[in-house]
């Protein structure tokens, strides 16, 4: 304890050979450079050890290992407190454990109250694996990682992930793989995985918006709660017996799960799954629970089977699922599809689509029979929403629609006019053409509504125009 140096390490430097800490407690050191125990190309073993309020003025580790000769073990020790003194310093990376280009395995080990820039373990080793075991994350922001900055594999077992902001941080690995595990009562997103080969979730558990507010100079305070997974440019996405549940996204879109392949130069495919999975009491500004994004050259193919979205809210559109696969170049195959028991409820959009919005390729329901149930929008689709794909004449009009607000009184005549021009106009057509003229003014006036491949007025072209052309050739 209280140890001070002017050089990289405060209490232990190793070079070569071996070194095992067992039992031991470090705290309260103070480190110009970088770390407490610092070592490269040695072997190292930890067990049982408690690092706490130990101090750098710049670049903090606790612990830096760097080309170890073994796969790092850590295990049943804690790790708490760590202090940032230059906060307009540019090379702070804090942290309580930075390992380069080595694997590590860490078990039954916690990581409490970290406040830095990338995370309470930083793994650069984008050819190696860290994996944690029956290990808690409590209280740990960042304004890139809280928790986990990793540029390499992930295998993560029955750990508790509880406050913060931005847990996960994984970016260049081939896997990550979580089972069993919980992210509760934090802000932002619990994992942001980008260009990772295969992302695996299993049995685990999103759960629970903040008790208060929290504020930390590591996270963004104005977005107090979000869950969400994110994943940008990840090959596969596998998603299986997972809840989703009580979580809030402000603005932006998906606070359970948000695929996101912005505009790239060059084709990139997503392989999504979501399997006997939850989406419960989610809102977002768009698509409550799920969000896809895939335009032009991304490709985006889902799958969803036995999985229930139920309770789900958006403040725009798609209160439980909203899908983009628009494309200015040639579509490339995007699917969503929904299989098996799943089933969207009680979901509401303020606007648009009730249960589903989608921009461009309709998603496919296997049964639909039941696969809808009270949901609602408050302008238009109740279950679907999208775009206008013809103009058709509305036989009976819905006072609503009525632009020239038709006196109450009139109504009943104004609509059985329309009816019975319009049944002449869609009888004779083919036949006779209507007797039209350049310049005729209809009198009553056409109802015509924008309609969507459900049969429904897409009340969301507002803003657009039509022009009507009646010809007798």
């Amino acid at each position: 304890t209280e140890n001070n140096s002017t050089g990289d390490s405060s209490t232990i430097s190793t070079k070569l050979g071996g070194l095992t800490l067992k039992s031991s407690t470090f705290s309260d050191n103070y480190a110009v450079g970088a770390a407490t125990v610092s070592s490269i190309l040695a072997e190292i073993a930890i067990e049982s050890c408690t690092f706490k309020d130990n101090v750098a003025s710049s670049r903090i580790h606790h612990l830096y290992f760097k080309k170890l000769l073994n796969e790092l073990t850590i295990s049943d020790s804690t790790f708490s407190n760590v202090i940032l003194q230059s906060e307009s310093s540019t090379d702070i990376t804090g942290n309580f454990l930075m390992i380069v280009d080595s694997s590590a395995i860490i078990t039954g080990s916690t990581f409490k109250r970290s406040h830095t820039e990338r995370g309470a373990i930083v793994m650069d080793a984008e050819a190696e694996t860290l994996t944690l075991q029956n290990c808690q994350f409590y209280d740990n922001y960042g304004s890139q990682a809280g928790a986990i900055y990793a540029k390499s594999s992930l295998i993560i077992e029955s750990t508790v992930f509880q406050r913060g902001s931005n847990l996960i941080y994984t970016s260049g690995g081939k896997d990550v793989t979580i089972i069993d595990s919980t992210f509760k009562e934090h802000i932002e997103v619990a994992i942001y995985a980008e260009i990772v080969t295969r992302v695996a979730i299993t049995s685990s558990l999103f759960d629970e918006i903040p008790s208060h507010a929290i504020y930390s100079p590591y996270a963004n305070n104005n977005e107090q709660a979000s869950g969400r997974l994110h994943c940008k440019y990840c090959g596969t996405v596998e998603v299986t017996s997972t809840t989703f549940q009580n979580m809030i996204r402000q603005t932006g879109c998906g606070a359970g799960i948000q695929i996101d392949n912005p505009y790239i130069a060059s084709e990139f495919t997503s392989i999504v799954g979501i399997y006997s999975s939850t989406f419960y009491n989610l809102l977002a500004d768009i698509g409550g629970a799920l969000c896809f994004d895939g335009p032009d050259l991304n490709v985006l193919q889902i799958t969803i089977k036995d999985t229930t979205i139920n309770h789900c809210k958006a403040y725009s559109k798609g209160g439980g699922v909203w899908f983009n696969s628009f494309k200015t170049t040639t579509p490339k195959g995007d699917y969503l599809s929904f299989s098996g028991a799943s089933k969207i409820k009680n979901c509401v959009s303020a606007k648009y689509g009730g249960a589903i919005y989608y921009e461009s390729t309709r998603p496919t329901i296997e049964d639909t029979s039941s696969f809808f149930n009270d949901n609602s929008a408050g302008i238009y689709g109740p279950n679907w929403a999208s775009y206008p794909v013809t103009l058709k004449i509305i036989k009976d009009p819905d006072e609503s629609l009525w632009e020239d607000k038709v006196a109450s009184r009139l109504l009943g005549e104004v609509r059985e006019a329309v009816s019975r021009l319009t049944l002449r106009m869609l009888d004779d057509y083919s036949d006779t053409p209507p007797d039209f003229v350049s310049g005729q003014i209809m009198d009553p006036p056409l109802v015509i509504g924008l309609v969507d491949e459900d049969g429904q007025v897409a009340k969301n072209w507002n803003d657009g125009e039509a022009q009507i052309v009646f010809s007798n050739s």
